[in-house]
Protein backbone atom coordinates (compact mmCIF):
# COMPACT_ATOMS: atom_id res chain seq x y z
CA UNK A 1 0.00 0.00 0.00
CA UNK A 2 1.38 3.36 -1.00
CA UNK A 3 1.85 6.26 1.38
CA UNK A 4 -0.02 8.39 -1.13
CA UNK A 5 -3.76 8.11 -1.53
CA UNK A 6 -6.21 8.72 -4.34
CA UNK A 7 -6.21 8.18 -8.05
CA UNK A 8 -4.23 10.29 -10.43
CA UNK A 9 -5.35 11.48 -13.83
CA UNK A 10 -1.66 11.92 -14.69
CA UNK A 11 0.44 9.13 -16.17
CA UNK A 12 2.11 7.74 -13.00
CA UNK A 13 5.55 7.68 -14.64
CA UNK A 14 5.66 11.24 -15.95
CA UNK A 15 4.81 14.75 -14.92
CA UNK A 16 4.72 17.96 -16.91
CA UNK A 17 7.40 20.42 -15.82
CA UNK A 18 8.59 23.80 -17.14
CA UNK A 19 10.73 22.83 -20.13
CA UNK A 20 9.44 19.30 -20.77
CA UNK A 21 8.51 16.06 -19.11
CA UNK A 22 10.46 14.68 -16.17
CA UNK A 23 10.27 10.91 -16.00
CA UNK A 24 10.17 9.01 -12.71
CA UNK A 25 13.15 6.66 -12.90
CA UNK A 26 14.23 3.53 -11.10
CA UNK A 27 16.64 5.70 -9.07
CA UNK A 28 13.91 7.97 -7.65
CA UNK A 29 13.02 7.38 -4.00
CA UNK A 30 10.88 8.75 -1.22
CA UNK A 31 13.02 8.67 1.91
CA UNK A 32 11.30 8.83 5.29
CA UNK A 33 13.43 9.02 8.42
CA UNK A 34 11.89 9.04 11.89
CA UNK A 35 13.55 10.62 14.90
CA UNK A 36 14.72 8.19 17.57
CA UNK A 37 13.93 10.53 20.40
CA UNK A 38 10.43 10.69 21.76
CA UNK A 39 8.67 13.95 21.21
CA UNK A 40 9.53 16.47 18.54
CA UNK A 41 13.30 17.07 18.49
CA UNK A 42 13.27 19.04 15.24
CA UNK A 43 11.35 21.89 16.85
CA UNK A 44 14.80 22.87 18.13
CA UNK A 45 15.80 25.40 15.45
CA UNK A 46 19.53 24.63 15.75
CA UNK A 47 18.94 20.91 15.26
CA UNK A 48 16.55 21.53 12.36
CA UNK A 49 19.10 23.77 10.62
CA UNK A 50 21.83 21.17 11.09
CA UNK A 51 19.62 18.46 9.51
CA UNK A 52 18.81 20.75 6.58
CA UNK A 53 22.53 21.44 6.09
CA UNK A 54 23.05 17.68 6.02
CA UNK A 55 20.67 17.45 3.05
CA UNK A 56 22.95 19.88 1.20
CA UNK A 57 25.94 17.76 2.24
CA UNK A 58 24.25 14.57 0.93
CA UNK A 59 23.40 16.28 -2.37
CA UNK A 60 27.08 17.04 -2.88
CA UNK A 61 28.53 13.89 -1.35
CA UNK A 62 26.27 11.37 -3.12
CA UNK A 63 25.13 13.54 -6.05
CA UNK A 64 21.49 13.25 -4.97
CA UNK A 65 19.01 15.23 -7.03
CA UNK A 66 16.60 16.45 -4.37
CA UNK A 67 13.16 17.39 -5.69
CA UNK A 68 11.67 18.35 -2.32
CA UNK A 69 12.06 17.82 1.39
CA UNK A 70 10.08 18.45 4.53
CA UNK A 71 11.48 18.32 8.05
CA UNK A 72 8.61 17.77 10.44
CA UNK A 73 8.93 17.99 14.25
CA UNK A 74 9.56 14.23 14.47
CA UNK A 75 10.57 13.01 10.98
CA UNK A 76 12.07 13.93 7.63
CA UNK A 77 10.83 13.25 4.08
CA UNK A 78 13.07 13.64 1.04
CA UNK A 79 11.93 13.05 -2.56
CA UNK A 80 15.11 12.49 -4.52
CA UNK A 81 16.94 10.78 -7.35
CA UNK A 82 19.89 8.83 -6.06
CA UNK A 83 23.02 8.74 -8.19
CA UNK A 84 25.88 6.26 -8.23
CA UNK A 85 23.65 3.22 -7.92
CA UNK A 86 23.93 0.17 -10.13
CA UNK A 87 21.09 -0.24 -12.63
CA UNK A 88 18.41 -2.71 -11.61
CA UNK A 89 18.41 -5.10 -14.53
CA UNK A 90 17.71 -8.78 -14.42
CA UNK A 91 20.58 -10.14 -12.40
CA UNK A 92 20.20 -10.54 -8.66
CA UNK A 93 23.78 -9.38 -8.00
CA UNK A 94 23.10 -5.95 -9.51
CA UNK A 95 19.85 -5.65 -7.56
CA UNK A 96 21.61 -6.53 -4.33
CA UNK A 97 24.43 -4.07 -5.09
CA UNK A 98 21.93 -1.28 -5.82
CA UNK A 99 20.06 -1.89 -2.57
CA UNK A 100 23.36 -2.03 -0.70
CA UNK A 101 24.51 1.31 -2.16
CA UNK A 102 21.19 2.98 -1.32
CA UNK A 103 21.21 1.68 2.25
CA UNK A 104 24.85 2.75 2.62
CA UNK A 105 24.07 6.30 1.46
CA UNK A 106 21.14 6.57 3.87
CA UNK A 107 23.28 5.17 6.71
CA UNK A 108 26.00 7.75 6.00
CA UNK A 109 23.42 10.55 5.93
CA UNK A 110 22.00 9.38 9.26
CA UNK A 111 25.50 9.04 10.73
CA UNK A 112 26.46 12.54 9.61
CA UNK A 113 23.34 14.09 11.14
CA UNK A 114 23.79 12.10 14.33
CA UNK A 115 27.38 13.30 14.69
CA UNK A 116 26.23 16.88 14.17
CA UNK A 117 23.45 16.48 16.73
CA UNK A 118 25.94 15.46 19.41
CA UNK A 119 27.39 18.99 19.24
CA UNK A 120 23.90 20.20 20.19
CA UNK A 121 23.54 17.94 23.22
CA UNK A 122 21.67 15.02 21.67
CA UNK A 123 22.88 11.64 22.88
CA UNK A 124 22.73 8.44 20.90
CA UNK A 125 21.37 8.12 17.39
CA UNK A 126 19.32 10.95 15.95
CA UNK A 127 17.26 8.85 13.54
CA UNK A 128 15.72 5.48 14.18
CA UNK A 129 13.35 3.94 11.69
CA UNK A 130 13.75 4.82 8.02
CA UNK A 131 12.04 3.81 4.80
CA UNK A 132 13.27 4.07 1.25
CA UNK A 133 10.35 3.58 -1.11
CA UNK A 134 10.98 3.48 -4.88
CA UNK A 135 8.81 6.07 -6.61
CA UNK A 136 7.97 3.63 -9.40
CA UNK A 137 6.46 1.32 -6.76
CA UNK A 138 4.38 4.19 -5.34
CA UNK A 139 2.73 4.56 -8.74
CA UNK A 140 2.21 8.32 -8.57
CA UNK A 141 3.66 11.08 -10.71
CA UNK A 142 6.78 12.87 -9.54
CA UNK A 143 4.77 16.05 -9.03
CA UNK A 144 2.27 14.20 -6.80
CA UNK A 145 5.09 12.78 -4.68
CA UNK A 146 6.73 16.20 -4.40
CA UNK A 147 3.40 17.70 -3.33
CA UNK A 148 2.90 14.86 -0.82
CA UNK A 149 6.24 15.71 0.78
CA UNK A 150 5.66 19.47 0.78
CA UNK A 151 2.13 19.26 2.18
CA UNK A 152 3.00 17.10 5.17
CA UNK A 153 2.66 20.02 7.64
CA UNK A 154 -0.68 20.96 6.07
CA UNK A 155 -2.04 17.44 6.57
CA UNK A 156 -0.88 17.58 10.21
CA UNK A 157 -2.66 20.95 10.52
CA UNK A 158 0.51 22.79 11.53
CA UNK A 159 0.10 25.40 8.76
CA UNK A 160 -2.50 26.32 6.14
CA UNK A 161 -0.12 26.13 3.15
CA UNK A 162 3.23 24.40 2.80
CA UNK A 163 5.09 27.63 1.99
CA UNK A 164 4.40 28.77 5.57
CA UNK A 165 6.36 25.83 7.02
CA UNK A 166 10.00 26.89 7.51
CA UNK A 167 11.42 23.45 6.67
CA UNK A 168 9.56 22.49 3.48
CA UNK A 169 11.23 23.22 0.20
CA UNK A 170 10.95 22.39 -3.49
CA UNK A 171 14.45 22.28 -4.93
CA UNK A 172 14.10 20.83 -8.42
CA UNK A 173 11.26 20.00 -10.74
Amino acid sequence: MSMLHGQSSVDPRTVDTHPGVLQVTENDYLLSLCARHLGEPFLDFRLAEMVLQSITWAKKQFKWRVFSFCLMPDHLHIACRLANVAPQVGRAAKRIRKESVILDQIAKFKSSTTTGSWNLGITGRLFDHSECEPMLKIGQSLEEIVEFVLNNPVRRELVRDWQSWPHSKRLES
